[in-house]
């Protein structure tokens, strides 16, 4: 109890708000991990994609906004990875202290009002108005905290067996926010 007295009250409410995210996914799915999957979960992820035949083709969504890896593979590898990702969700990292003296709030979790190859990432604690845009984008403490704490939601999702680099982000509610995600992971290479 003493630990959450400790948070700030954007920290409270987004456990809060991963607390019922994770609740209405567990209510809205009704069955158990093992029961949706009846052999090996990877087989089972395999077979439900194919079934779906996950193709680019087959899907009419806008991708603006949608942060894709250039070596990603196609929309079926992100739907796979998602699927493997899910059991996991949401994946949070309150507190994340960045060497530039920022800490950082990290929460990733998916949408059942996204596309199924979709995966939200979001960073608090990173003034994304900051302006960047002259000079070196490597010298301000917030793009740094944002590489940093982008580096650790990577490794988060890698623990559960699931390859970052394959997954399509969209980072953030706000349009501004997704846009200068998206250009900093691209221009820091961020997953590469």
């Amino acid at each position: 109890m003493q630990v959450l007295r400790n948070l700030t009250l954007k920290q409270k409410l987004l456990i809060l708000g991963l607390f019922i995210a994770s609740i209405l996914a567990y209510l809205l799915g009704k069955s158990s991990v093992s029961q949706r999957f009846a052999s090996d979960p990877q087989e089972d992820i395999v077979k439900r994609a194919e079934e779906r035949d996950l193709t680019r083709d087959s899907f009419n969504y806008d991708v603006s906004g949608v942060f894709i890896p250039v070596d990603s593979g196609d929309m079926k590898d992100a739907t796979l990875e998602r699927l493997k990702l899910q059991p996991h969700l949401p994946l949070t990292h309150l507190g994340f202290q960045t060497s530039v003296g920022k800490v950082t709030d990290i929460g990733v979790y998916v949408s059942d009002e996204d596309a199924e190859s979709l995966v939200r990432l979001e960073i608090y604690g990173v003034d994304y108005l900051y302006e960047y845009t002259k000079g070196n984008i490597n010298s301000f403490s917030d793009v740094q905290a944002f590489a940093e704490s982008f580096a650790e939601a990577k490794r988060m999702i890698a623990e559960t067996g699931v390859d970052p680099n394959k997954l399509y982000y969209v980072f953030g509610t706000k349009e501004y926010i997704n846009e200068i995600s998206q250009s900093w992971v691209e221009q820091l290479g961020l997953l590469e």
